[in-house]
């Protein structure tokens, strides 16, 4: 299975800003977090998520697993909170064939 990264910085801020995974390669996420930051909550929760799971704890990295949703052009959006719940970022991940 191969993993896609997706950078988040010290501030939370998602350096990897509109990611797109291959279901055909079985691709998942790797959420890392750089320069020694987190812990952050990564929460879907506008759109539904295209993973087995709406939330994932980064620290200091977290595999997403394979999407288990069919492909589509409009992006899963999904938000990076710090430890409080505090909104950080607001990135997106779409689903391929």
């Amino acid at each position: 299975m191969a993993q896609v990264p997706i950078r988040i910085d010290e501030n939370g801020i998602v350096l990897d800003r509109q990611v797109r995974i291959k279901k055909r390669l079985n691709e998942e996420v790797m959420w890392i977090a750089i320069n020694h930051g987190g812990p952050w909550n990564v929460v879907f929760n506008k759109n539904g998520t295209p993973f087995g799971s709406d939330k994932f704890y980064v620290d200091p990295q977290e595999p997403s697993g394979e999407a288990v949703v069919p492909p589509r052009e409009e992006p899963y959006s999904y938000s990076v909170q710090d430890a409080s719940g505090n909104l950080k970022d607001d990135p997106d991940v779409i689903v391929e064939g």
